[in-house]
């Protein structure tokens, strides 16, 4: 594209079809446009008059404030019409990304305060200052950055890092689609259980099935690891428990039987003593020993069903979330409700915390953006509840 040939609105607008909407085309064209010794102004004013199309017009706006050229920027740092045309986008543009584009321009174009205060009612760095914050973008981001955020979308960013992760291998072997995941604690083998009724170990760094345990009845809807790696927890349809020797895949017993559909969570604490299990259709929590399969206590509390487990890294707090679209912590060593914390309107289908102990994550089904069901994640902080 010849960039020094493009002097007319026309020009410009055809120049920016010729874009195809990629965002890095159209915030170079106008960068090359501003960066000229002789910027096309009559165009970009032009534009600022008739122009609605949101992202064009912000990037005009945004090209005023990209001059270089010493002679042209001194001339533009003297025109009232600009300035009352940037002020009236300024105070009143049709969206936070005009409004924040305006503002901006005239603290890049650097105009006499005094000559700003005649057309603004407001410091332009307090408009920049509060459109940046309610629409949560680093104050710190660039021009370019923050222009990609509105024009093209919060997950552009997202997206350009998703770009540099790919699929290093596809794990083909069950006959039914995948239901459940887990992995050892070194990283090298993955378990999966499937609809197919059965449990496949893969071996990480070569991909390769290692072998395939059978003994559930209904699919495997839940699985967890020993911490020491040595033994595998999985829930099942079948309304039962197992557990199962890594090492040689042996089914070591059925730690619990029950008239449940199927097994929701099944948490194990960290010194893989105890574990923790939820039934879909019960209001109770579970608790067993793993040495000997022996049922230690019920947690009851609940008004509904509990959906999702996760136990603190010092084994002593459990967390439980429930249809009723609440979290308790429990006291695992007495079973003691501590607290239930509220939050969410839905039911609570995910959680999980962090390894030092200090964030609970809590996903949940709630009508609560454009009124649609999203996963909504929460953080809460224990320090607030007492911890």
């Amino acid at each position: 594209m010849d960039y020094n040939n493009i002097n007319t609105a026309a020009e410009i607008l055809n120049a920016f079809r010729a874009c195809n909407n990629n965002p890095e085309n159209e915030i170079e064209l106008f960068e090359r446009l501003a960066t000229r010794p002789e910027p096309p102004l009559d165009a970009f004013i032009d534009i600022l008059r008739a122009i609605k199309l949101e992202t064009l017009l912000a990037l005009t706006i945004q090209a005023f404030g990209k001059i270089t050229h010493p002679e042209t920027k001194a001339r533009i740092q003297e025109s009232q019409e600009l300035l009352e045309l940037l002020s009236q986008k300024a105070e009143s543009g049709s969206s936070d990304l005009i409004q924040w584009s305006a503002a901006s321009a005239i603290e890049d174009i650097g105009f006499d305060f005094l000559m700003v205060a005649q057309y603004l009612s407001q410091d332009p760095k307090n408009i920049i200052e509060r459109i940046v914050k309610s629409n949560s973008i680093s104050s710190s981001s660039d021009s370019n950055e923050i222009n990609r955020f509105w024009s093209y979308g919060p997950l552009e960013k997202p997206k350009k890092e998703a770009q540099k992760w790919r699929c290093v291998h596809t794990l083909t072997g069950h006959s039914e689609r995948v239901c459940s995941l887990a992995i050892s604690p070194d990283g090298q083998t993955l378990f999966s259980g499937g609809f197919d009724k059965t449990i496949k170990m893969w071996q990480v760094s070569t991909r390769e099935e290692l072998r395939t345990l059978t003994g559930h009845s209904e699919l495997v809807c839940s699985l967890a690891i020993s911490p020491d790696g040595q033994t595998l927890f999985s829930g099942s349809f079948d309304q039962t428990i197992k557990m199962w020797q890594v090492s040689t895949g042996k089914e070591l017993r059925t730690l619990l039987i029950d008239r449940s559909p199927f097994v929701n969570s099944l948490p194990i604490s960290p010194d893989g003593q105890t574990l923790f299990s939820v039934f879909f259709d019960r209001e109770t929590i579970n608790i067993c020993q793993v040495s000997t399969g022996k049922e230690l206590r019920s947690l009851i509390g609940h008004s509904e069903r509990v959906c999702s487990l996760a136990i603190s890294p010092d084994g002593q707090t459990l967390f439980s979330g429930c249809w009723d679209a609440t979290i308790k912590m429990w006291q695992v060593s007495t079973g003691k409700e501590l607290r239930s914390l509220i939050g969410h309107s839905q039911k609570v289908s995910f959680l999980g915390i962090s390894p030092d102990g200090q964030t609970l994550f809590s996903g949940s089904v709630d009508k609560t953006m454009m009124d649609r069901r999203f996963l909504v994640v929460v953080l809460i902080k224990l320090s607030r509840f007492g911890r």
